[in-house]
């Protein structure tokens, strides 16, 4: 299948919080044979995926390592494969100490989605299909280095941060739950 034929049926046949799981299992069964081709497919799916934490946590976590590590820009966390130019240009351009933002409740605190953006993170706990208990607001600073990819897509100018690692110091915030 080529890229095209994939990310089609992904989006015709697959709900937004199946496109991680199919992606996996086309990796996993060597329709996707390169690593390098994955993240470029993941880079072009994820501001359409709505359950990154539960898809990793599912299995596709170890294929996203390994796919990352090989293909990271030496001394950084940087996968460009995930990336347009726009936003390697956009993430290139941020200053050395970077604010990020998650909105999120107490099960999901440590996701790979960030914000740069305070307003789109504290709108998000509040989505319906994110609606959280225990509403809640993260912030960190991170080094840009940290940072894995910058997505542009949905006007959420959204940070992916490994969870595994790289916290600095995160502030937590409760936020009204009516």
């Amino acid at each position: 299948m080529t890229d095209t034929e994939i990310l089609t049926d992904l989006v015709l046949n697959y709900g937004h919080f199946d496109h991680l799981r199919k992606l996996g299992d086309l990796y996993e069964s060597r329709k996707i044979r390169s690593s390098k081709r994955l993240l470029r497919l993941l880079g072009h799916v994820w501001t359409r995926c709505d359950n990154i934490s539960e898809c990793m946590v599912d299995g596709f976590n170890w294929v996203f390592e390994e796919a990352t590590e090989e293909n990271m820009t030496p001394g950084t966390r940087h996968v460009p494969l995930m990336m347009t130019k726009e936003e390697r240009n956009a993430l290139a351009a941020l200053p050395q100490n970077v604010t990020v933002y998650r909105g999120c409740g107490p099960d999901n605190m440590y996701g790979y989605s960030w914000t740069l953006d305070r307003d789109v993170a504290v709108q998000h706990v509040y989505k319906a299909f994110y609606e959280q208990e225990k509403p809640m607001l993260l912030t960190m600073t991170i080094d840009r280095k940290c940072i894995m990819a910058l997505k542009l897509g949905r006007h959420e100018e959204e940070v992916i941060v490994d969870p595994s690692g790289f916290w600095y110091a995160i502030h937590e915030e409760l936020l009204p739950t009516d």
